[in-house]
């Protein structure tokens, strides 16, 4: 009787990723990129999914009040605007990850 073992690895992505931080006294800043590449070894009634890179970036400035530590922050999501798609996801036909996107706030830990 002949025996194999069979693995398949076709919910994983390809994805490789660099990230950057950078800090001087209450500024700091990071640059975050990772690519995903084509994934069209497929199974069975799955669909291939394109290759993309996503860019996110963060600035942030710490300062001290009292008894609360604050960072301001600046964050932008997918700042090139790339179409993508997790290879992942059930869902990746009828909804792909989010556009650009920047977030502005504020938070206080104590």
């Amino acid at each position: 009787m002949d025996q194999y073992f069979h693995v398949v690895f076709a919910r994983l992505p390809p994805i490789l990723g660099a990230g950057l931080d950078y800090q001087l006294g209450k500024f700091s800043a990071r640059l975050d990129v990772a690519h995903s590449f084509k994934h069209d070894r497929v199974a069975a009634n799955e669909l291939p999914t394109d290759s993309y890179t996503l860019t996110n970036t963060m600035l942030n400035y710490r300062f001290k009040s009292q008894a609360v530590n604050w960072d301001a922050y600046l964050k932008g999501n997918n700042i090139s605007n790339q179409e993508a798609r997790a290879h992942t996801s059930f869902l990746k036909e009828i909804a792909p990850l989010p556009g650009r996107g920047f977030l502005l706030g504020v938070r206080g830990n104590f």
